[in-house]
């Protein structure tokens, strides 16, 4: 392949979880195969760690920087041509509709765009710091401009089906953390992992939790944002983390049983697994609910268990918990289909595939 210089345009920096897995993790496997990769995040670091500061000095703050950042971007918008492929990842410009997308597009006609969340939706939880800001036409917009769109499942191929001819499927990729199976130890635990605001879905667990709490020694370990330090479940051990990039691999991989409760509603239909992507890497057995691509990937008795309601997890939580033999089994099971459906190197071949076509088109 010839050497290609790849052009990556989002919101967040790299410091961001969906640029970082879905883009940035494959710069060296990209590198390698003589593609050079550049991210132009919209936000500087610096912002994009004060981005949950509130109050008027906070706010005052945002507003200049947002404008540097706005004049840092139309700086920017000249040297766009000098690229083989523009990645368009999520958004770049936060308020009002597609301009910036539709602009870049025209710049560089080798412009995709990549999709990891149904964003066209306003989020139905109880943290949304777009809620202002939505606007429903921006991603149909994007999608209609660009010459090729990637996403993340099928549900969200579906949807870029309907603006734009050229849609691929690439799930999101996480690190391999060998899993070898379920760690086997006296006590299990029980780990869930996410983003602010994610923890609502917890409310699920609750009382399975409780009632499981009476039968089984085990500690419920939640990791997420410093909003989840405190969390209690009466009855229940809790081992609150706040997320630590750091520690994330050996947190998981001290777990025994990977758990991602979720809602049945459009927004939640678009998610892409990443946190059972995220279990099975290390080798964890799962139970999930039964939205979205969680259908396409959990194989009940195999790798782990759907539950659709308070009951089902308990049944499914249980068995979990009272089978350490096979807790191990499923957890190498889940770690097999890691292998062959979720490592970045294969993920990352999918994408040069893209940058292949696209490349070859530009000749024609």
């Amino acid at each position: 392949m010839a050497p290609l210089r790849i052009l990556c345009l989002s919101f967040y920096p790299e410091e961001g979880p969906s640029v970082r897995h879905r883009i940035a993790g494959y710069r060296k496997i990209w590198n390698d195969a003589g593609v050079t990769l550049v991210v132009w995040p919209f936000l500087t670091r610096a912002i994009f760690r004060r981005r949950r500061s509130f109050g008027p000095v906070a706010a005052a703050y945002k507003v200049l920087m947002l404008s540097l950042c706005t004049l840092r971007l139309v700086a920017r918008l000249p040297s766009v041509p000098n690229y083989d492929v523009v990645i368009i990842h999520r958004e770049i410009f936060p308020i009002g509709g597609a301009f910036f997308e539709r602009l870049i597009a025209r710049l560089n006609r080798n412009t995709v765009f990549d999709l990891d969340d149904a964003i066209w939706m306003p989020t139905p939880l109880r943290v949304d710091q777009r809620k202002l800001l939505n606007n429903p036409g921006k991603v149909p917009d994007t999608m209609a401009a660009c010459r090729m769109v990637v996403v993340g499942n099928s549900f969200l191929a579906r949807f870029a089906e309907r603006y734009c001819r050229d849609v691929v499927v690439i799930p999101t990729p996480y690190r391999d953390l060998s899993g070898a199976g379920a760690v086997d130890r006296e006590c299990p635990v029980v780990v869930w992992i996410g983003n602010v605001g994610n923890e609502a879905y917890l409310d699920i667990l609750r009382e399975p939790l409780q009632r499981l709490a009476r039968h089984h020694n085990f500690v419920f370990r939640v990791i997420g944002s410093r909003d989840v330090l405190g969390m209690d479940i009466p009855g229940v051990t809790v081992e609150a983390v706040e997320w630590q990039e750091d520690r994330e691999a050996a947190w998981l991989l001290d777990s025994s049983i990977g758990v991602m409760p979720l809602l049945d509603r459009e927004y939640e239909r678009g998610k892409c697994a990443f946190k059972l992507i995220q279990y099975f890497s290390a080798g964890l057995p799962v139970v999930a609910s039964p939205v979205g691509m969680n259908v396409d990937i959990v194989l009940p008795g195999e790798n782990g268990f759907l539950a659709s309601h308070g009951e089902e997890w308990f049944v499914a939580l249980d068995s979990l918990l009272g089978d350490r033999m096979g807790r191990c089994r499923m957890g190498q099971r889940s770690y097999r289909m890691y292998r062959h459906a979720f490592m970045p190197d294969e993920n990352g071949r999918k994408w040069l595939a893209v940058f292949r076509r696209l490349a070859d088109r530009s000749k024609d």
